[in-house]
C-alpha cells in the first residue's frame, strides 16, 4: 500500500501503523459512498473493494503478536483473554498496549473479542456466535461492518440505535473484560 506524502509524517509521529489501513478504509468508504450514483454493478466492486480492504486490514490487526504476554482467566464456563503487544525498542524505551481482549462462553460458543488501535482505542468488534465484525476509526467512530467473514459484504449505513449501541461498546472498550485482570 503506497502512503502519500501527507500521511507519511503522522506514521511516523505516532508509530501508527493501523492509521495507514484506516485512511485507506476510510478512502474506500468515500469511494463507495459517492458510487452511490453509478450503476449496481459499479457499486457491488466498491463494495467488494471495501469488503477487502476491511478484511486485510482485521487479518492485520488479529495477526499482532502476544510478545508482551497473554492472560487467562477461567470462571465457570467463562473464559477471558488479553494480549498485550510490546512497541518500542523493549530497551531505551519499553512499552507495551493491549492488542487484543475477549470473553467467550465454552458450553454455547458464545463470546466477544475486541482488537485495539495504539491509541487504546477500538479496532474491531467481533461477535464469536454471529461472525459479525465491526471496524471503528482512532476515535471510536463505526465505520463499517464486514458482514460473516465472507470477504465479500460490508456495510456502511447503521440505524442510530445500532450506531449508538456499538460505539458504546467501542468506548466501553471491554472494559468489563479487562477488569477481571486487576
Amino acid at each position: 500500500m503506497q502512503i502519500s506524502p501527507l500521511l507519511a509524517i503522522p506514521l511516523l509521529a505516532t508509530l501508527a501503523v493501523p492509521f495507514a489501513a484506516q485512511a485507506s478504509v476510510k478512502t474506500a468508504i468515500a469511494q463507495s459512498q459517492m458510487s452511490s450514483l453509478k450503476s449496481p454493478l459499479a457499486q457491488r466492486s466498491t463494495d467488494a473493494d471495501l469488503a477487502k480492504t476491511l478484511y486485510e486490514d482485521f487479518a492485520e490487526i488479529a495477526q499482532r503478536p502476544c510478545d508482551g504476554g497473554r492472560k487467562i482467566i477461567t470462571e465457570k464456563s467463562n473464559v477471558y483473554i488479553v494480549c498485550f503487544t510490546n512497541i518500542g525498542d523493549g530497551k531505551a524505551s519499553p512499552a507495551k498496549f493491549i492488542s487484543y481482549a475477549s470473553t467467550s462462553h465454552v458450553e454455547f460458543e458464545d463470546g466477544i473479542g475486541y482488537w485495539y488501535h495504539f491509541n487504546a482505542k477500538v479496532a474491531a468488534i467481533k461477535y464469536f456466535h454471529t461472525g459479525e465484525l465491526f471496524f471503528f476509526d482512532r476515535i471510536g467512530t463505526l465505520q463499517a461492518e464486514l458482514i460473516h467473514d465472507d470477504n465479500r459484504s460490508v456495510r456502511t449505513k447503521f440505524s442510530k440505535t445500532e450506531r449508538d449501541h456499538l460505539e458504546k461498546l467501542a468506548r466501553e472498550g471491554g472494559a468489563d473484560i479487562l477488569s477481571k485482570f486487576k
